[in-house]
């Protein structure tokens, strides 16, 4: 049952009866504490009782691919605060991995709302047309899997690439004289320098479609 109103449960007001039947139910979250619980209980286990040394059994996790979270169990849980009446409700537990450096470029580009997508419909709007090389995608997923902020990420960065470019399209485009904004980046074997970082150009468009006036505006 579940109040009319919404909020917290007053047992005076009226409750709505709700078939649960068929509705899937899913709880999920970064708890923060619980891979050391899980550790803890991996190195006193007989299936990892040889790696003495700390070190030894991380490599060993690393070598098997797996992480401590796909390792977790109810008691571990519990023991990190969930109450075991909860937890008898949520009888599958799935951890998930992080996202990579191609899936990444793909929620840039590839949902209807993407990140991509939303920021040349901001820019058309200032008669402005955005072009994105593959190696400035690539760049900008891979800032965002180096901070593992995951998709989150992703809009941090692209703000702080486009920043300039915002303010500066808008007195540098009309309708009689559109611009393109041009964003690069070195080629992916280059991007493992902390220091190369991606570029964001304004460049005139000619009615015959050449460029001209190029004009650097940020660096990141």
């Amino acid at each position: 049952n579940v109040p009319s109103g919404g909020g917290r449960k007053n047992p005076r007001a009226e409750f709505i009866a709700i078939d649960t039947s068929n509705i899937l139910f899913i709880c999920g979250g970064a708890f923060h504490g619980l891979e050391s619980i899980v550790a803890t209980r991996l190195r006193n286990s007989t299936r990892f009782a040889q790696f003495k040394h700390e070190d030894d059994f991380w490599r060993e996790l690393k070598r098997r691919n797996e992480t401590l979270l796909e390792h977790a169990v109810v008691s571990d849980f519990v023991r990190f605060g969930f109450i075991p009446e909860l937890l008898g409700r949520l009888p599958v537990n799935v951890a998930l991995k992080p996202l990579t450096v191609d899936q990444l470029v793909e929620v840039l580009q590839k949902p209807k709302n993407a990140l991509m997508r939303q920021y040349e419909s901001l820019f058309s709007l200032n008669n402005a047309q955005l072009k994105v090389s593959d190696n400035a995608l690539r760049w900008i997923a891979t800032q965002a899997a180096r901070s593992e902020s995951g998709a989150r990420g992703l809009r941090r960065i692209t703000e702080s690439l486009f920043l300039s470019a915002m303010y500066d399209v808008p007195s540098k485009a009309s309708p009689q004289r559109p611009v393109q904004v041009r964003v690069d980046a070195p080629a992916e074997t280059e991007l493992e320098f902390e220091d190369i970082g991606a570029s964001v150009h304004i460049e005139t468009v000619q009615s015959n479609s050449s460029l001209f006036d190029t004009h650097s505006i940020n660096r990141l």
